[in-house]
């Protein structure tokens, strides 16, 4: 047998060689995991579609907002330190931006579809979680106002609600504590702004559900549908948790906003499912930070809301 032989230098690699090899390698890794979970997972985006498979209107467009990134992060970075005059609504900071544009233009909108309305309650929920939902209707809230109308802002996400951070108010008393008879509807409501009023979520009670269909609850909403012109709620998302199918029986107008991309018709369609089976009639679709014209299709999530 030959004995080894060395031969130094003929399998060495420079160093940059190595570098480069490396980098491309893991451009094309990830390139590659961006399109199969684009592949896996496609939302819709387009709102014809939507309409179309759906059979339900498209009342608003909300655009994609820079602006709200901004505030959005103030909001985190304050914590609990909240500040009564710094109310952190686009409407607020920038009532030129396109996306406030797009709620006139749904204010509008429901100023004829509320005619047909059983009462002046208008109920907004979506099918997941981080859609948009508390900032649709809080800046909606503030849009209204300015017309003269006296409106009230209820955060009924009783589990995870968060509108008094971005209105500067203090979490209790709320929702909760005013169902379970602990203060009055004079008591918990905040005036925000001229004919712009607010109620909290409240402290998180054991049972959320099971408060949400209390008579007390039912009577609640009817004072408040005395009160003021318009009543606005923010409710929990329908797939996560079954809080907004019961809250959806005491409005006049019900909408599910969607959050463009993010979900899939099958997800869509099982929201809309979910109130159908609880006897409640879904008035229309919403779709919130919108930025595509155009997109494909196919399945959807699980989530953990408890």
């Amino acid at each position: 047998i030959d004995p080894a032989v060395i031969r130094p230098g003929f399998l060495k690699t420079s160093r940059s060689t190595t570098l480069f090899t490396g980098l491309i390698v893991g451009l094309l890794l990830g390139i590659s995991w961006v399109l199969l979970r684009r592949m896996l997972h496609q939302g819709v985006e387009d709102p014809m579609f939507l309409e179309r498979e759906t059979n339900l209107p498209v009342f608003a467009t909300i655009p994609h907002s820079t602006n709200q990134k901004g505030i959005s992060s103030q909001i985190k970075n304050s914590g609990k330190k909240r500040d009564p005059g710094n109310i952190l609504l686009l409407a607020y900071k920038d009532n030129s931006d396109m996306a406030i544009e797009a709620l006139r233009s749904f204010r509008i909108n429901m100023r004829f579809a509320m005619k047909t309305a059983e009462n002046n309650v208008i109920i907004i929920t979506g099918p997941a979680p981080s859609v948009g939902k508390s900032f649709f209707a809080s800046n909606y809230a503030a849009v209204s106002c300015r017309e003269g109308q006296s409106v009230l802002l209820i955060d009924a996400d009783m589990r995870k609600g968060h509108l008094h951070q971005d209105l500067g108010q203090a979490k209790s008393p709320g929702l909760s504590e005013l169902i379970a008879g602990d203060t009055t509807l004079d008591e918990a409501v905040h005036e925000i702004k001229e004919n712009f009023y607010f109620l909290t979520c409240g402290k998180r009670p054991p049972n959320p559900t099971e408060l949400l269909e209390t008579e007390d609850c039912h009577l609640l909403l009817e004072e408040a549908n005395q009160k003021f012109d318009l009543v606005i709620i923010d409710t929990p998302p329908i797939l996560a948790v079954a809080d907004a199918s019961i809250i959806a029986h005491y409005g006049g107008k019900l909408f599910i906003l969607v959050r463009s991309g993010q979900h899939t018709i099958n997800e869509i369609h099982s929201a809309i499912s979910k109130f159908e089976k609880s006897g409640t009639k879904v008035t229309g679709l919403l779709i919130n930070d919108h930025k595509a014209q155009s997109a494909s299709y196919g399945y959807g999530y699980q989530y953990n809301y408890k």
